[in-house]
C-alpha cells in the first residue's frame, strides 16, 4: 500500500468510494496507525476529509473503538482550522468515545473544549457514564461537595446535579 501512497497525488488521497470514504477513513475504522501516519505525512488535511454520512476519521475511528488510531488521530487534527470540527461532531466523538471506554481522549476532549458536551448531548453523555462503571476507579468515593465543585458547564444547575450524584451512586453500588 505504501507503494501506491507514494505514487499517488497529495490530492488523489481525498478521493472518495462509493460510500463516500476515502482511503483514509478505511484506515481509521481498520485501526492502521502506521499507514495512517504514511498518509498523514503526505497529506495532513486528511484528518478534515470526511467521509460516508459526513463522518470525520476521528470519529469512525471511536465508532470502531480504535484507541490507538483514535489518540493519533486527535493528536494530529488541527481543530482550530476547517469547517469539520463543529461542537456538534465534537459533541459526537466525545460520545463515541465514552462508548468505546477511551476516556482519556474523551477527557482531552472536554479540557479542550470548555463548552462540551452541548446542553443537547449532556444527558447523553452523563447516562453513557452512569451505566459503565469502568468509567470511574472502583477505589474512589465520590462526595456530594467534591462533584458540586468540580463541575464547571454552565447549564449546571442544583436539579442536575442532584442527578449526577445519584447516578454515581447508582454506578458504586
Amino acid at each position: 500500500m505504501s507503494y501506491l501512497v507514494n505514487r499517488m497525488e497529495t490530492v488523489d488521497l481525498e478521493l472518495q468510494n462509493g460510500d463516500r470514504n476515502t482511503t483514509f477513513c478505511i484506515v481509521a475504522i481498520l485501526g492502521n496507525v502506521g499507514m495512517a501516519k504514511f498518509m498523514f505525512e503526505k497529506n495532513r488535511a486528511l484528518p478534515t476529509v470526511c467521509g460516508s454520512k459526513n463522518m470525520t476519521p476521528l470519529y469512525l475511528a471511536a465508532f470502531h473503538g480504535n484507541r490507538a488510531m483514535v489518540t493519533f488521530l486527535y493528536d494530529k487534527s488541527d481543530r482550530t482550522r476547517g469547517d469539520v470540527w463543529t461542537k456538534d461532531v465534537m459533541d459526537g466523538i466525545l460520545l463515541k468515545c465514552i462508548q468505546a471506554d477511551i476516556f482519556d481522549v474523551a477527557l482531552r476532549i472536554l479540557e479542550d473544549n470548555e463548552e462540551l458536551p452541548q446542553d443537547k448531548h449532556l444527558w447523553d453523555v452523563l447516562h453513557l457514564l452512569a451505566r459503565n462503571a469502568k468509567a470511574f476507579p472502583k477505589s474512589r468515593q465520590f462526595h456530594e461537595a467534591e462533584i458540586i465543585t468540580s463541575c464547571k458547564h454552565p447549564s449546571m444547575n442544583i436539579q442536575h446535579l442532584q442527578v449526577i450524584y445519584f447516578m454515581l451512586h447508582i454506578v458504586f453500588k
